[in-house]
């Protein structure tokens, strides 16, 4: 058993602080299997009491000795919400960011089983998980039957039909989701489930439903989440705007991702979700960007406008010597691209209602989870890993402390997902750390100073 001890090293988890401690995991893989204070003697052992030359290792050098003076270990990072896409060196690049954790809520099967598949191959790589495409519940009329259509987000309107799926591109761009399985009918509602969950190559781990969007089915909504529920997965709400919370909150959801931000949530809403348990991934880095895209096309529009009022002010002086400069100017208003915003029903967006929310949210008790949404959207990508530790500063802008920014990261994610093998500093737990120079809990950007960083006892290349 390969032992590795970090010693003189302030430990931060959901505990708090622990200074001058000692942390002694297996690297091979490997599983925490001591944390001392100062004072303390540092025994470990397998469990097993009856085996007193096994238990007590006192005598024994560790294999590696890290000084840890002037540095801070951390459970390893959980990001709750992420789309990798196909992008299999999106591993090595959590890593490195000290993440042993990715929640992937939107990258479609086929990309998330190659992402299974390589960690199930190479040992050292952060734990994946994944959900799947989230369910867009809208009714159609009863005459209408057939297979849970698939729905790609674009803005372009298309439909292509084969035997068994019809696959349908809409005129909504891809703000909050890139592609979605639109569901119609409660029978749709239990193959989606169903599909979900018995799928071959790696079932779902979560089941994720898009709640934010209008003229939404919320007796398909309630139908989605006692299906999840019925096959033991959380039931993930994807919002975005404030409608969204309220749907989800009413159809009994578990988790909810993406804060809104075309208004913020009300303190009654909040303290009803904190009621209910209901746990809150804001992914405020993401809603910032989306904010970004949506209010760039907006300025774009605008310029797009003058542009065209220009070009038909020359026409009038050339040509339109009879015609009203007001009718020339209404007519081109009228013609003008409407945008993004504007095609995605979203004309008032700000990331204030973000942090509003989150700050609303937090202080009735919700639990907040760190992720960051990262993806490779062409248009506007999130970086991988990276984006994780600028989430907590968000997080912590929007009223967080540092400790509770770390535990959104680590512990709360953990137990809110129901990974309760990672996410605190303790003898049993899997060997995810992260050992950064500086405190956390006095700048939350030390979490990216990150020093050295194991995955289940495996060191990471930090290069």
């Amino acid at each position: 058993m390969t032992l590795i001890k970090i010693k003189n090293v302030s430990l931060v988890d959901r505990a708090g602080q622990r200074t001058h401690a000692t942390a002694i995991f297996q690297g091979s893989p490997g599983d925490l299997i001591g944390i001392f204070e100062e004072g303390q003697e540092e025994e470990v052992g397998n469990n097993n009491d009856d085996d007193d030359d096994n238990n007590n290792v006192t005598d024994r050098e560790s294999d590696t000795i890290v000084d840890g003076t002037g540095c801070t270990l951390l459970p390893g990072f959980i990001d709750g919400k992420v789309e990798t896409g196909s992008v299999v060196a999106s591993l090595d690049t959590f890593a490195r960011f000290g993440i042993c954790t990715v929640i992937d809520m939107s990258s479609n099967d086929t990309d998330a089983d190659i992402l299974r598949e390589v960690t199930r191959a190479e040992i050292g790589l952060p734990r994946y998980l994944a959900s799947g495409p989230p369910a867009l519940p809208k009714s159609q009329p009863s005459s209408s039957q057939g297979q849970p259509q698939r729905q790609r987000s674009t803005t372009a309107a298309t439909t292509t039909t084969t035997a068994t799926t019809t696959t349908t591109t809409t005129t909504t761009p891809a703000v909050f989701h890139r592609a979605v399985e639109v569901v119609q009918t409660r029978e749709d509602a239990e193959r989606f489930i169903e599909s979900r969950v018995s799928r071959q190559d790696g079932s779902a781990d979560f089941v994720g439903v898009v709640t934010g969007e209008p003229d939404l089915d919320n007796a398909l909504l309630s139908a989605l989440v006692d299906g999840a529920h019925r096959r033991g997965r959380k039931a993930v709400a994807h919002a975005g705007r404030a409608e969204g919370f309220a749907r989800a909150l009413e159809a009994g959801f578990d988790v909810i991702v993406q804060a809104p931000i075309d208004e913020p949530i009300s303190e009654e809403l909040a303290a009803a979700l904190a009621a209910k348990g209901v746990v809150c991934v804001p992914t405020l880095i993401a809603m910032r960007q989306v904010v970004e895209y949506l209010n760039g096309s907006r300025v774009q529009q605008q310029q797009q406008q003058q542009q065209q009022q220009q070009q038909q002010q020359q026409e009038y002086e050339d040509d339109c010597r009879g015609t009203r400069m007001e009718d020339v100017q209404e007519e081109g208003q009228e013609s003008a691209p409407q945008g993004r915003a504007a095609e995605s029903g979203l004309e008032d967006v700000s990331f204030d209602h973000a942090l509003t929310s989150v700050r609303r949210l937090h202080a009735a008790g919700v639990v907040i989870c760190a992720g960051s949404g990262a993806h490779t959207t062409r248009e506007r990508g999130l970086p991988f890993g990276q984006s994780l530790h600028e989430e907590l500063e968000l997080l912590v802008l929007a009223g967080l402390s540092n400790l509770d920014a770390i535990k959104a990261a680590t512990s709360l994610t953990a137990e809110s997902l129901g990974l309760r093998d990672r996410g605190m500093l303790q003898p049993g737990l899997r060997a995810d750390l992260v050992l950064l120079e500086g405190n956390p809990l006095v700048d939350i950007r030390a979490t990216t100073r990150i020093r050295r960083a194991w995955v289940q006892g495996i060191e990471v290349n930090l290069q």
